[in-house]
């Protein structure tokens, strides 16, 4: 169905491609020019989608439309990485997308921001020595 959409609106720049492995996920996040994540605007405000770390770590800006007020929009602002947006707000959405794209040094300073954060935050070694922190704080 999106494929003849596509063809239909003539988008010769949409590429659909069928699921790829995982190990792949890296380098199809590097290959794109900034990251989007969508939420509901009445999703609970703790959900914390994981892509939001690997969108971080692949060192590429992200456009986010998610309530201001949960988990996902306070990891984006922390990390100076993306812009987020009202969820479900079309308009919102293609501002951001214009900013980015009509301010490529823009785009590539959030994805560095990004990418510096995931590294301080959610490295392997970091998050495991944060776990045996918080362990010790419950087990005491």
């Amino acid at each position: 169905r999106l494929e003849k959409y596509r063809q239909q609106q003539g988008a010769s720049n949409v590429l659909l491609l069928p699921f790829q492995p995982r190990e792949k996920l890296p380098e199809m996040l590097a290959a794109a020019d900034v990251g989007m994540v969508m939420q509901k605007h009445n999703v609970i405000s703790f959900n914390m989608p994981s892509k939001i770390q690997v969108l971080l770590a692949s060192g590429r800006a992200i456009i986010a439309s998610v309530p201001a007020d949960g988990t996902a929009a306070r990891a984006i602002e922390r990390s100076g990485g993306g812009l987020v947006v009202t969820p479900e707000d079309p308009e919102a959405l293609a501002t951001a997308i214009l900013k980015l794209y009509k301010n490529p040094d823009l785009a590539t300073i959030l994805g560095e921001r990004g990418r510096q954060y995931a590294e301080e935050n959610y490295a392997f070694e970091k998050t495991l020595d944060q776990y045996e922190k918080l362990f010790s704080q419950v087990i005491s």
